[in-house]
Formats: C-alpha cells, structure tokens, sequence
C-alpha cells in the first residue's frame, strides 16, 4: 500500500490486539499541537497501516477512557480524522488496511480536484469510485450543490470538477471496482445528484452491516448470503462470486455477513451457529429459506439457485438443523442438493455437530477479529422475530403478480413528454428550430412529422419557437409504468397466452426459450451466437420437421435495440405457432417446418435489452465500453444494426461515428462481440443449407424494407420479388387486422432513410439469402417504442398471419428484373 501522507494517524481501539498502544499523554500533545490525524482500524491491517506510515499512533480506550470521551468516542472500535485546522471527519469505510489508506489519501487532497483533459485519465483511475462534475460557468445552482455533496461524501469518493461551454451541466460517476459507471444532465431535484452517486457506488457484492443491512433486505430482490467468519474468505467469495452476481442481478443480490457480527444469523436458515462458512437464500415472496448444504463452489451455488427456481429444492422446515456437508477435493463428486432432499430431510449428526464445535472453537482462536465479536455482538445481536420480516424480495422475475419490469433505481422520464412535430413543406425551418431545443428525435422519416422527446422543462421552448405539435405522450414516465406492469405469473406453460399480455424480464425471456425447446424436444435444439459484452448467452432455438434438420433456414432476430421490446414478444409468438401448427398437423404440408428451419433469436442485444429494463428504458445500443478519446469516455454502446461488414462505410449518411450517437457504428466493422458471433452464426447457416429467408424486427413505424439501405440509389436484381411479396404480406396483415394494421413497403434507403452496416444489407449480400428484410412493427408513432401491453398479443397475430401469407411466396418465380417491379 502506497501512501502519501501529510499527517501521522492514531486508532482508537481496545485492549487484546496485537500492536503497541501509545501513551495517552502522547495522544493527548499530538492532537493539542494538530499534529495528527485520529483513525482506527483493525488487526492485522493496521500493522500495513503503520508500516506506510510510520507516525501512525493507536489509543487503548479501555484503558484511557476519559481521553476518548474528550474525543467524542462514544464506542469503540471509532474512526476519525483530523486536519490541522481542527476539522474532524469520521471514517465510515470498513476495516481494510487498503480502504483506510484509500480514505486518508482522499483527505489529504482538495475536496474537489480541478480536472482538465490531460488530467482526466489519471483522476478516472485514481480511487474506486470517482465522480465528475461538469457545469458551465452560469450554473450556480449547480455547482453550490455539488460542492455540498463533495463536503459531505469526500471521505467514501474522490470528487472532480471541469468547466464545459454549454449546458446542461452533468455529472458523470465510475465505479472502477466493479467496472461500472452512471451519467446524468438531468439534475433539477435536490437530492438527483446524490441518488446517482449511491446508485454508482453501490458494490456488487457487499458485505451487510448494520448501515446498511435495512438498504439491501429492501431491495425489492432474493438475497444469497455467504457466512464466514474470516474477513479473507469474505473477500475471496466476494471476488469469485462477481460473475453470478452480474448474470442474476435483475432479480438476487449476493451479499457476504460477518459472522462475528451476525453469530445468530445462520439459524435462521436451519444452519448450525458454529459452521465455518454457509451458503442460503432467502425468498421472502414466500416466506421461504433455502439452506445450502453442499461444498460450496460457483458452480454449485449456481445450480443450488437454478434448482430452487425450477422448484427442486423444498424450503427449510422451519425445525431441523441441518447438516452442512464438506467435500475433499478427491472425493468424488457430491450429489445435488435436490438429489439429497430426496433421499433425507434428517439434520446434522451428533458427532458432525461435534465437529463443527470443534473446528469453531479453533477458528475462533486463529480469527483476528475476535475483538470486535466481543464490542460489537452483544450490542447489535439481530433478533430472528425482527429480521424475517424485512427480507422482502422475488427469487426469480414474475414470482408476484404486479411486480414491475422496470426496477428501481431507473432513469426517471416523470413529466417528459414525447411530441409530434409536422413538417411537411417546412421542414428545413422545423429542424432548424429543433435545434435549439434539447431533445432526442425517434423517428426517421421525418417528411411529415418529426416525433421528439422533450424534458419539462423544453416543453415551453417548443411553444415559443411556434412548431405546430401534437402531444403523443403527455407524461413518458406514467407510460413508461403502465407499459412495465406485470399482469401476471408465467407459469412455464409455453400454451399459456397470458405470457402475450405483458413484457417480461430478460431472465423469464431465456426461460421460455428453454420451455419451448422442452415442449418440442424431438424437432427443436437450443441454439447460441455467442455471447454479449457482459457475457450473456444470445440464445435462440433451432426448428425443424419431419426428416430431421437440414433444409433451407429461415433466419429471425429480435430485439436488435434494447428499447424495441414488442420485437421479442412477436419472435416468440412466431415460434410457438411454429411449434404448434406442426404438432397439430394432419399432414407433412400443413407444417412449414417440413420446408423450412427456423433459427429464431428473440434477443439479439441481451445487455442492451437488460440495461432498458433496469435503468433507461429507452436505451437503443449495446453496452460495450466508451472507445477512446477521453471526451467519449461517457458514451457507451454501439448500433448493432451499424457494425454489420457489408457496406458499413459506404457513405456518411447512414450511421454516425460520434460514440455518443443512438446510431453509433463502432470503431470498425464487426467489432462489437454480438455481431460476431451473429455473423459467424449466419455464415454457418448460409454454408449449411443457405438461408432463404431473413428478417431483422425492429419498431415503431410499420413498414417492410428490404436491401438495399447503404444508399437511395441502389437495387438489387431480386427487389422485384421481394417488392410483390411484401405487398401481399402487407395486404394480408391489412385485411386480417381488425385495427387494418397498415405497412409501408419498399427498398429500404430510398423508402425511408439510409442505414449502412445493416444486417438485411449484409445478410443479402454475405449471407446469400434469398429474401432479406426489416419489419417495423407497430405502432406509427402514437405510443411509439412504448407500446402498451394490451396491444402485444394483437401485433403478434398479425404477424402470423402475415408470415403464413409469405412463406408460400419464398419458392415462387417473381420478375428479377433491376429495380421496382
């Protein structure tokens, strides 16, 4: 540990730790002449603290009690730092020798650090979490209260500040121990800016204490525990569980429990008092626990979790002490949890209870902490009647009816509202106008109307420019709510439709994937292109007929831009009439998977799809990290439907090269981990049995676009076929549509606007298919990318009907002929 320290630090502590405590004169002189700073701290890291620092005191409060009363110590173990002007900050970290240096660093520089481009690198990188404030010269308000919030928080973060020329003013926070990182302009309530500090500091897997236990056991999610007495088995779990915590954090926090804080804590898992270390799970949806009794490894945990989802594990008794169960590394492997229920619900033996003690008992020798077991236990002993009730939370999404897509902690859109803007002959003097007026355009073809998302406080600058509106969404935050409900259970019943009245989380998505392979196991496969950026699964299912598989595919993608969510929902529906018109068929014919197999992927952009769920809903890209410049370091992701090899750099129109932009391409063709796992996937298909049919589904707008888009002026040899399909697909949706749904057809570039990179574009010209388009779903712009649950069930009937009218024109002779037909 690397320190540089201007003042020398004195821990407060008590007796029985094995260092050397000062002479309460001494203390008493050092603080009098502001010599020292006051800290405690904890074997064995203090002995790294003293030897970073060598004017480092320690005080016995046992023995020297009227000089930590003089001090304000009211208990001990205490922490505290003192500057020389007087000023007296406590230290609320934890024990670490490295937190502590970590803290006293913070306060040895200014409470905020003036940071330019040159510098900014460095700062980024220089505590766990550091926050940047960035604000013009008039906003005042702005700064006087981040300068507040510097004060109050400067011992737990490190705080920057730079100038910027226009507003709105933002702040940006990095949190380098977990690689995580939040942004907002959006800073009008009092408390926004500290909201986003504690959402960017929160750690991935924390450690439950008394500050914060009520914080997690709130939190609207199953808890995992780890028990351990041992601050370096703490620590190791922590680390070692961080890819769990990150691919089940939507619905399970894992935290770490300090059994010398909480020592009654694991009987309230049916676990033994004295264990060594424990693993359980607590869903309080159901008033249930789950005490793990198996060797504790990640992957056994993780299928411990998977087994109580699927319901193979029944909850602790509520009686029974059982026994946890130690397996040498040569052994051979131990049974499942769920297999052992099977066989016994009997507790721990005499003699394994024995043991236990007795390994306690030698733990508790070797524990280095065993001092603060003694000062901080009997005043803080959990009571079991107080702590069950408080552990409210859902194990896996869509355990309780009503519970919301979107989580807590999301980005707020209350009182944003979306607008129509016509422009019809004017509107060059409409964007013009736009311009000037903060806002984010939805919409592309733009020759009627421009449809924008405005903040409150925009919506009466859109009135004194004079643009003629309409108002869409009069308040984006209470549609955004109504649109996120959950109507009900999914109960795993691929047959049941509720699963079409309302949007689901990622996790229950992947589940019915699953379930729809396990209800067609004989003529199904599940299927992966790879993984996302924070290694999700793009998971997908393989369909086919009679005869096994191996004809010409039928290539589907779905939810492309994470905030299209009605693009999932009608992929899967596609899927399951897929499945059901060939159980239900009479002969080889009436199954289109006797002609065709189906890969469908429903989720193309998992952490994209994840992260509109949990913190902005209408986030469009990827989560891939910021490219450099440093100036980019706060725009995250790229467009999918822009990294695509063919004719990604064709023109300048089609996507953009600011990271920043909703529309962003990427650094290089190909060069995000979804596309390259979907472009494998592709060329794998196409040197198979080559793909006859692609579709990339996106909303709003309801149109059919096929290649090319890359520019307005080029055609492809087969658009006269796919032109006379679409018009019929169109027609067929239209008249079996009881809303006479409406779709807009044509080449994609000249028809609505010019898209490089683009995977109908690429899958054409690379991939070889033979039709190849992009389907706008609806709706054309009055709920937009919002559209609400109730209207779900009726799009993807469409679309079956519609996909039913087109399949038979796949093997059809059209005119291919250059240009429209």
């Amino acid at each position: 540990m690397s320190l540089k320290v201007v003042l020398p630090l004195l821990a407060l502590a008590g007796t029985g730790l094995g260092w050397q405590h000062k002479a309460e004169a001494q203390v008493r002189d050092a603080i009098a002449t502001n010599e020292y700073s006051l800290i405690a701290s904890l074997e064995p890291h203090w002995g790294a603290v003293e030897d970073a620092i060598p004017t480092a005191l320690s005080v016995d409060c046992e023995a020297s009690p009227d000089l930590c009363a003089d001090l304000d110590v009211a208990s001990f173990p205490a922490i505290r730092f003192y500057r020389p002007d007087g000023t007296k900050h406590h230290y609320r970290g934890s024990r670490k020798g490295s937190e502590i240096g970590a803290f006293v660093n913070r306060m040895n520089r200014p409470v905020i650090t003036p940071v330019e481009k040159q510098t900014l690198s460095s700062f980024r990188s220089s505590d766990d979490v550091v926050v940047l404030g960035q604000f013009t010269t008039e906003e005042s308000s702005l700064r006087e209260r981040y300068n507040d919030l510097a004060e109050r928080f400067h011992d737990r973060y490190s705080f920057g500040l730079t100038d910027v020329p226009e507003s709105p003013g933002r702040i940006t926070c990095w949190n380098n121990a977990i690689g995580a990182m939040q942004m907002s302009s959006e800073l009008e309530e009092v408390d926004a800016m500290e909201k986003l500090i504690k959402k960017c500091a929160a750690p991935l897997v924390p450690r439950l204490t008394r500050r914060n236990e009520a914080e997690y056991l709130n939190a609207g999610k199953s808890l995992v525990y780890f028990f351990a007495r041992i601050d370096q088995f703490l620590d190791a779990w922590s680390s070692a569980v961080i890819p769990l915590a990150k691919k089940y954090h939507q619905y399970i926090t894992f935290v770490t429990v300090d059994l010398t804080e909480y020592p009654e804590m694991p009987a309230m898992f049916g676990l033994p008092t004295n264990i060594e270390d424990a693993v359980a799970l607590q869903n309080p949806a159901t008033g249930q626990v789950f005490p793990f009794t198996g060797e504790i490894t990640i992957d056994a945990v993780e299928a411990f979790i998977t087994d109580i989802s699927e319901g193979n594990i029944e909850p602790w008794d509520g009686e029974t002490i059982l026994e946890v169960v130690e397996v040498d590394a040569d052994d051979e492997a131990a049974p499942t949890q769920a297999e052992e229920q099977k066989e016994t619900r009997e507790g721990a033996s005499k003699d394994n209870v024995e043991d236990a003690k007795e390994k306690a008992a030698l733990l508790a020798k070797l524990n280095p902490q065993s001092f603060f077991a003694c000062t901080a236990v009997d005043r803080y002993r959990p009571s079991v009647a107080t702590m069950k009730p408080i552990l409210v939370a859902s194990l896996v999404a869509s355990l309780a009816a009503g519970l919301s897509v979107q989580k807590r902690g999301a980005i707020s859109y209350e009182g944003y509202q979306v607008l129509r803007v016509k422009t019809l002959s004017k509107l060059a003097s409409v964007q013009q106008k736009l311009s000037t007026i903060p806002h984010e355009q939805w919409n592309h073809d733009i020759d009627t109307h421009i449809d924008i998302v405005v903040s409150p406080d925009q919506v009466a600058n859109v009135e004194a420019q004079g643009l003629d509106y309409r108002v869409l969404h009069k308040d984006l935050g209470e549609s955004i709510t109504a649109e996120s409900q959950l109507r009900g259970t999914y109960k795993r019943d691929v047959d049941d439709l509720s699963w079409y009245d309302s949007y689901h989380p990622y996790a229950d998505h992947i589940q019915y994937i699953k379930n729809l392979h396990e209800s067609f196991p004989d003529n199904s496969e599940l299927i992966t292109a790879g993984h996302s950026y924070e290694n999700r699964t793009i998971q997908g299912i393989h369909l086919w007929g009679d005869g096994g598989p191996g004809k010409p595919a039928v290539l589907y993608h779905g939810n492309v831009h994470a905030r299209e969510w009605i693009t999932s929902k009608v992929v899967e529906y596609l899927t399951l009439q897929l499945i059901n018109t060939h159980k239900n068929a009479t002969n080889a014919t009436d199954s289109w998977l006797n002609t065709y197999d189906f890969h469908i992927f429903p989720i193309v952009n998992p952490d994209g799809f994840a992260y509109s769920q949990e913190v902005d809903r209408l986030w469009r890209k990827t989560r891939t990290p910021p490219p450099p410049p440093p100036q980019n370091q706060s725009c995250y992701g790229t467009d999918i439907n822009r990294n695509w090899e063919y004719g990604w750099d064709v023109n300048s129109l089609g996507a953009s090269t600011n990271a920043c932009a909703q529309a962003y391409r990427g650094q290089r063709h190909s060069d995000t981990i979804e596309n390259q796992g979907l472009d494998a996937y592709v060329r794998k298909v196409r040197d198979a049995a080559g793909i006859k049919l692609f579709i990339d589904w996106h909303s709003y707008g309801q149109y059919i676009l096929s290649p090319f888009g890359s520019k307005e002026e080029w055609y492809a040899p087969e658009l006269g076929k796919w032109t006379k399909a679409a018009s019929i697909l169109s027609e067929v949706i239209r008249d079996s549509s009881e809303r006479r749904t409406t779709f807009t057809f044509g080449p994609s570039g000249a028809t609505l606007y010019t898209t490089t990179g683009a995977a109908p574009d690429h899958v054409y010209a690379i991939g070889g298919a033979d039709f190849s388009y992009t389907i706008e779903l609806p709706d054309t712009g009055d709920y937009g990318f919002i559209l609400p649950p109730e209207r779900i069930r009726g799009a993807a009937e469409e679309q079956w009907v519609g996909q039913s009218a087109l399949f038979p024109l796949l093997d059809e002779v059209f005119f291919d002929g250059i240009g429209p037909a």
